[in-house]
This record gives C-alpha cells, sequence and structure tokens, in this order.
C-alpha cells in the first residue's frame, strides 16, 4: 500500500502505516475458500487503521479472482460516481474521494488508494470488479432517481404515483439529510410514500434493464 499524507476524517495530515501490498494470505484464502460474502468489520468505526487495513485486504481477493464485486457503506449515487471511476474515468483518485457524495468519514486517503488500485486492475480484468453502495440514507435523490425511470417507461403509472411520493421526491426534499426527511414528514405521509415506493419497484420490475433504478 502506497505511503502518503491521508486528508483524513478531519482535515488532519496522517501517514500511512507500513504494509504490504495485501493481507490476503494463502491461510486466509483457503480460510475464506468458497465464500460467496466475505465482510470486513471494523474495531473502531472511522478510524484510520481500520480503512487501511480493509484496503488491503481487498486487493488480495480481487488479484486472485475470488472477488468480481466491492460493497460499501455510502449510499447508492456515492457508490454509482466510485464505480464509475473504476470503470475508467479520468481524473486523480484522491479528488474523486474528496467530491464524491460518501459519508465523510470514508473520505480518506485508504479509499482512495483503493479506488485508484482498482482503476488500474480494471484496465486488463477479463471480468472488471464494479462497487455498489448499499446505505440507504439518500431516500429522496434515490426516490427521485427511479421515478425518473419509470416516467421514462410508463408515464401513466408514474403520475399515479407522483402524488405520494410527493413528499420525499420534491426539491425541499432533496435538500435535506434522511434523518431530517423522515421527521419533517407525517405517519400518513411516510406510509403513503413507503406504499408507494413498493408499487414503483413492481412497475420497474416489468421492464428489463432497471435494475439499478430498483
Amino acid at each position: 500500500m502506497s505511503r502518503g499524507a491521508a486528508f483524513g476524517l478531519y482535515g488532519l495530515p496522517q501517514r500511512e502505516p507500513d504494509q504490504p501490498d495485501s493481507l490476503w494470505s494463502p491461510e486466509f484464502a483457503r480460510a475464506m475458500a468458497g465464500a460467496r460474502v466475505i465482510g470486513l468489520g471494523e474495531a473502531t468505526h472511522g478510524s484510520h487503521e481500520d480503512g487501511a487495513v480493509k484496503a488491503a485486504i481487498i486487493k488480495g481477493p480481487v488479484s486472485s479472482g475470488a472477488v468480481q464485486t466491492v460493497i460499501l457503506e455510502v449510499n447508492a449515487n456515492g457508490g454509482r460516481e466510485l464505480d464509475a471511476f473504476i470503470q475508467g474515468d479520468a481524473g486523480d483518485p484522491a479528488e474523486r474521494v474528496r467530491t464524491a457524495s460518501i459519508f465523510r468519514v470514508n473520505k480518506t486517503h485508504a479509499l482512495a488508494d483503493l479506488i485508484g488500485w482498482l482503476r488500474d486492475w480494471n484496465r486488463t480484468a477479463a471480468t472488471p470488479v464494479r462497487i455498489y453502495g448499499i446505505d440507504c440514507q439518500a431516500t429522496a435523490p434515490d426516490a427521485l432517481l427511479a421515478l425518473e425511470a419509470l416516467r421514462g417507461l410508463d408515464p401513466d403509472e408514474a403520475r399515479r404515483l407522483a402524488a405520494p411520493l410527493a413528499p420525499i421526491v420534491s426539491t425541499e426534499a432533496q435538500a435535506l439529510r434522511f434523518p431530517l426527511l423522515i421527521k419533517s414528514l407525517t405517519s400518513a405521509q411516510l406510509q403513503a410514500a413507503m406504499t408507494a415506493l413498493e408499487a414503483l419497484r413492481s412497475a420497474l420490475k416489468r421492464h428489463p434493464g432497471t435494475e439499478e433504478a430498483r
């Protein structure tokens, strides 16, 4: 893993510890043989050491062909931004992490190093690695993306769902963080929106190529 100053959680300079290119040892590989999902936890949420170690470990199963998908604790739209970068977008990995729509706790040198490495890997990989974000705290942007996808496929159904979804897809809702968005809704609005979101997902499922919107 490369050395250098990290921009860190609060902008304080940090140094990468001395580490090998990967912590994926033969013993580790044997223990994980056949696993479909490998979960990497953390001793302390957001600590530099945890982020650096996880980034180092991920390189091992990727380079051995055991992993083709990296799932991060970031919002879906932030995951799409990072995935676009490792699929070949130009630019500096540190700058991409700085500007990505991800939680501040993830804006680290370790993640920048990892996405830079994954982009280099994907340039010659037979099966390029993908990144997905699964921390659903961008309710308003995610709901709007899905509704817009349906508008292009079934305008009448999208129009029917627009009213109950209005409180979470409005311009005002887009500016609210998840906890504030939930607090801004009445119980009736929340229930109606949840029912409409299920209907929205079902409507999208009837159309091929809508997996990302769903």
